[in-house]
């Protein structure tokens, strides 16, 4: 039987600040632009015709390496979702117990102008897999998160700046204090489970 540890709740919200100071300081100046990033060999391993993904990157050579979002989309879509201004970047967090072991997932929402979703993506993740929740340990701990638009020939569309007011790094210490002693089962079946009993829509409207 499944149920709930975390329940789903969205970032930014009201009184959502980043922890100060943030471990890894990456926020761009004017040349957020001007950078190349070669995401085609990244691109051809990436399952389905979209999502949104974490990547280790470098946008800029003095700040260093670091974790961006990318955002795939293998069809003319990823231009309508470029287009929306403004261009806003919401997530929900949840962690679900399964039969079958833990899950965490987050939903990443882009909404348009009536604050409406237009494009939502997500993550299924395996909270017991410390290589899994590596890149999202980094992402939490920088002051800025980067969304990388790209489209099918793995081009960059746009590249978007967010300070990180999404409480990441408090979910995933919350996460791991809640699965320290719950044990590792099949997440194949937990995430078949789980996607057989809770919709993307369920999700967007608890």
């Amino acid at each position: 039987m499944m149920n709930f540890l975390i329940p789903p709740i969205e970032y930014p919200r009201t009184g959502a600040f980043l922890r100060s100071p943030p471990a890894h300081m990456n926020q761009l100046s004017g040349e957020k632009k001007a950078f190349s990033l070669d995401s085609s060999q990244v691109l051809r391993s990436l399952p389905g015709d979209g999502g949104i993904l974490p990547i280790y990157a470098t946008l800029n050579e003095t700040i260093g390496n670091e974790v961006i979002l990318l955002f795939y989309d293998r069809t003319p879509f990823i231009y309508d979702v470029a287009r929306v201004k403004p261009f806003r970047l919401k997530v929900r967090y949840g962690l679900v117990n399964t039969g079958n072991g833990p899950l965490f997932f987050i939903v990443y929402i882009v909404p348009d102008s009536q604050d409406r979703p237009f494009a939502v993506h997500e993550n299924h993740l395996n909270p017991l897999d410390p290589d899994i929740l590596g890149p999202y340990q980094q992402l939490a701990s920088q002051s800025s998160w980067h969304v990388l638009l790209v489209d099918h020939k793995a081009s960059t569309v746009d590249l978007i700046e967010f300070v990180n007011f999404y409480r990441l790094e408090e979910t995933l210490e919350q996460v791991l204090m809640e699965c320290a002693s719950l044990s590792a089962g099949n997440f194949d079946l937990a995430k078949q489970e789980f996607c057989s009993s809770i919709s993307l829509e369920d999700i967007l409207e608890m």
